[in-house]
């Protein structure tokens, strides 16, 4: 007599009769659990009896897939709505049972109950996921020895709003009656620092009679919400940023601007020593002088210079006695450097205030060769504007307020990733896109003098990133070449006050796609290289700020 006792599963007759060797044989067919002993036994009466045991294995040909509970959407830190279900079926279709399958987070933490299950009498196994607490797919996998893992996704949601926080756009500064630079933004997070897109911010005047357009915004997918515009008024403006609902912690934000009148002055002098510069060209210069007057806004200390006949910026300047300066004057030398299409011109900075470094005076010398051909193209002034920014210290000082990082060595030497380190730089790169860089440090700064010549390297914003912003090394005819807020932002980082009423609309990475085949100026060796000695308040150097 044949029985099955453990297992499940079926022999071939429940008697058999011996043969004539004495045995009894049936065929075997073992039940679908795999977790269990499988048991047989052979009884005969008045002799006792036999078992026969035997392990279960699924077969390689079974079929092990998903069920349900993939592709959910959920809030972060919280259990889903469905179980993850998995299955394992034999090669006939019928389900296994007891087969073990393991649960395992594979992305964005979180937790499983259980972390091991077996398939019951469906042939399914299942678990609860409860999601981890960062925003986004989040995986788990299932698993079962010898079978490839079954893997579940789910979209973890932020959780509702729990702070609000200042994103771009607080203390700046901008002319009375004009935009400020960069739209003040805030960002919506929850309890664990993801963004929460949908939440809705207002935003109203509180302080100092300006005004605003787009007062209302819904925060985006990275939980930002901003301003459509901001005009100040005089002195001290509030701006008030509140989001919709309970418990925000933070809520609301103020942002803080000045507007200003400039006290900024810029005055040009022409060198005894070179060619008289024509009305036009004088235009161009004044012109010049007056874009940075709008940009630079912040009084300096005035300075009664007391120098003796020298040079600055390779420009001749005169004596100068009791020579009082507000805030700046720059000398102008018109004469024969290297002829045609060589160097069009070199600047820079050679005397600066005890106080803070800033610049007294500075020289800016200018190839006579190149000068009927600038004009010409309508090209003049943007070199002067790009050059006065080196006077006033853009490139040029930036090492002497440690600004300056992995400070680049002219080729051959081996490429180091040069960038500029200021603050408020980084924060205006940032906002016209620069979040998205990932190349490199920022602000990426030209650390390759192979194509742009020695005075390119360390002193301009890096032409494969910047490509046609106004302070790269060199300028591109037929696209306009446009002074952005990361270059003014550059020149509050070493102490000037500014506003970014004059700047021009520059987003990276869009300039990239405008960049195609086009003449190019190249601003080759416009850096001066010379001495930079410090002032006192009387006018006379007292120290050294960078030798020759």
């Amino acid at each position: 007599t044949w029985l099955v006792t453990s297992g499940g599963g079926s022999v071939s007759g429940d008697t058999t009769v011996t043969d004539a060797t004495g045995a009894a044989a049936v065929e075997w067919w073992l039940g679908t659990r795999v977790d269990t002993t499988h048991q047989v036994d052979a009884a005969s009466e008045g002799l006792g009896s036999v078992t026969f045991t035997s392990t279960a294995r699924l077969p390689s040909t079974s079929t092990f897939g998903l069920v349900s509970g993939d592709n959910q959407v959920g809030t972060v830190n919280q259990n889903l709505g469905s179980p993850l279900v998995v299955a394992m079926d034999l090669p006939s279709g019928t389900p296994a049972l007891g087969v073990a399958v393991t649960w395992t987070i594979v992305g964005g933490g979180g937790a499983v109950d259980p972390v091991s299950a077996k398939t019951v009498t469906n042939g399914a196994a299942s678990t609860t996921w409860t999601l981890g607490t960062g925003s986004g797919v989040q995986e788990v996998r299932a698993s079962v020895s010898g079978f490839a893992p079954v893997a579940f996704t789910a979209d973890a949601q932020a959780d509702v709003p729990a702070r609000i926080l200042e994103y771009a756009g607080d203390n700046q500064f901008a002319a009375n009656g004009s935009e400020v630079a960069i739209p003040p933004s805030v960002v919506l997070t929850d309890a664990f620092d993801n963004p929460v897109p949908g939440v809705v911010v207002s935003f109203s005047v509180t302080g100092g009679g300006g005004s605003i357009t787009g007062p209302v915004d819904t925060t985006d997918s990275e939980g930002i919400a901003s301003v459509g515009g901001w005009t100040l008024g005089p002195d001290l403006n509030t701006l008030s940023a509140g989001a919709a609902g309970a418990g925000i912690s933070g809520n609301p934000i103020t942002f803080t601007a000045t507007g200003v009148t400039s006290a900024f002055d810029i005055e040009i002098r022409y060198s005894d020593s070179s060619l008289a510069p024509t009305a036009t060209q004088q235009a161009a210069f004044e012109s010049a002088a007056a874009r940075w007057e709008s940009l630079v806004v912040g009084d300096l200390s005035d300075v009664s210079l007391n120098l003796s006949r020298g040079t600055c910026a390779g420009v001749w300047y005169p004596n100068l006695t009791n020579d009082l300066v507000d805030d700046l004057v720059i000398y102008v030398s018109l004469d024969d450097i290297d002829g045609a299409f060589g160097i069009l011109g070199q600047a820079g900075p050679c005397f600066v205030r005890t106080s803070n470094t800033l610049p007294v005076m500075g020289g800016m010398r200018f190839d006579v060769a190149d000068l009927a051909m600038l004009e010409n193209n309508g090209e003049l002034e943007l070199v002067i504007l790009h050059e006065m920014g080196h006077v006033l210290g853009f490139g040029t000082l930036w090492n002497t307020f440690g600004l300056l990082q992995n400070r680049s060595d002219v080729s051959p030497a081996p490429i180091v990733d040069t960038y500029f380190s200021g603050a408020s730089a980084l924060t205006a790169f940032n906002s016209i896109g620069g979040n998205a860089y990932t190349a490199g440090n920022k602000v990426p700064v030209e650390n390759d003098n192979s194509r742009y010549g020695l005075g390119s390297l360390n002193s301009h914003w890096r032409e494969s990133v910047f490509a046609t912003e106004l302070m790269t090394p060199s300028l591109n005819s037929g696209v306009p070449n446009q002074l952005s807020v990361v270059s003014v932002a550059s020149l509050e980082d070493i102490g000037y006050q500014v506003a970014f009423t004059a700047i021009d609309v520059f987003t990276w990475p869009a300039v990239q796609a405008a960049m195609g085949p086009m003449r190019r100026i190249f601003l080759e060796d416009d850096v001066w290289q010379g001495p930079i000695y410090t002032v006192d308040a009387t006018g006379r150097v007292v120290g050294v700020v960078r030798q020759q």
